[in-house]
């Protein structure tokens, strides 16, 4: 009973502590939303289309924190990848979007990602990097480096998805799409979304939020045609369906063979190679990845621990198609 009562007791203590650093950072992040807000308010009439779409990416995203932050659920994961659902495709029958210009200048648009608050969070990558080369772009090192799962570089790993989705367009014969931070934003929140809630699906749980037409608005971009691809991919170097030695089994890792080598993580660039090739194996998700409505894309993903087998790293990635 003792024992009982001490586990008990413990268990409120850290729920208590959680909550207490999971209320500081929703206040931070409350206090930041409502600086944000104000300057869109006072200075909404005022904005250029360019920093009125990073200042409502903002603010779409924080909001989605908040509420990320609020939710705690369990997870049931399996092992083998699910069958990806059906990509997404909408287009407007009215003119509603047909004009919008996300940006004048693409380079000045990105320089003033990066002057502006909504990616104080990014190290390593700087958003004026999207208009490197292909060839440039794999010179960075930190590519070639294993995801460190506790700590991923999300920037460069949704830089990563991008240039290699734009890859194959560049083989297709197909024109490359350009960066728009509102659709990384409604990806990326997506993404997390589906980790948060515990759903996969390109119809959201979360209100307001529902289709990728509605994230997409909201987080600043004025679509004619929006499309979405989604997937669950693995964060280790493993062929789905392929038997696997568990870390009961080998003590601590999963192999091939029995306590054989391990399986190790992907780096950032053979984790995006790998989930763009999926998706390039499904026809209505290559079809998207081909599409030549599309001129803008965003891309997003988000890390989780399969509890239904022994925490195997994956994790949820998303595409979104914009004109």
């Amino acid at each position: 009973m003792i024992i009982k009562l001490n586990l008990l007791l413990f268990t409120a203590l850290v729920f208590c502590i959680t909550n207490s650093a999971q209320g500081q950072v929703n206040k931070s992040l409350n206090q930041e939303l409502d600086s944000l807000k104000l300057v869109y308010k006072k200075t909404k009439s005022d904005l250029t289309t360019e920093k009125k779409s990073i200042l409502e990416s903002r603010i779409f995203f924080i909001e989605g924190e908040i509420q990320r932050n609020q939710k705690e659920v369990s997870q049931q994961r399996v092992l083998s990848l699910p069958e990806l659902p059906e990509s997404f495709l909408d287009s407007l029958t009215k003119t509603r979007g047909v004009m919008f210009i996300p940006y004048e200048d693409y380079s000045n648009y990105l320089t003033n990602l990066n002057e502006s608050d909504c990616c104080s969070e990014i190290k390593d990558w700087k958003y004026e990097n999207y208009v490197l080369s292909y060839q440039d772009f794999l010179k960075i090192k930190k590519l070639n480096e294993q995801i460190e799962f506790s700590s991923v570089n999300y920037p460069l790993l949704h830089a990563a998805i991008f240039y290699e989705t734009n890859q194959e367009r560049i083989k297709a014969g197909v024109p490359a799409l350009k960066f728009h931070q509102s659709l990384e934003a409604a990806a990326y929140g997506h993404a997390l979304d589906m980790r948060t809630y515990d759903f996969f699906s390109h119809t959201s749980v979360v209100a307001g939020k529902e289709d990728v037409g509605d994230r997409a608005r909201l987080a600043g971009f004025n679509w004619s045609w929006v499309g979405e691809n989604i997937a669950t991919s693995f964060g280790i170097d493993y062929k789905a369906r392929t038997p696997v030695y568990t870390p009961d089994q080998n003590g601590g890792y999963f192999s091939y063979e029995y306590k054989g080598n391990p399986i190790l993580p992907h780096t950032y660039l053979s984790f995006a190679k790998a989930l763009v090739n999926q998706w390039m194996h499904s026809s209505g998700h290559r079809e998207n990845i081909l599409n030549r409505n599309y001129n803008y894309l965003g891309t997003g993903a988000a890390h989780f621990e399969d509890e239904s087998f022994y925490m195997m790293d994956k994790f949820y990635g998303v595409q979104v198609f914009g004109k």
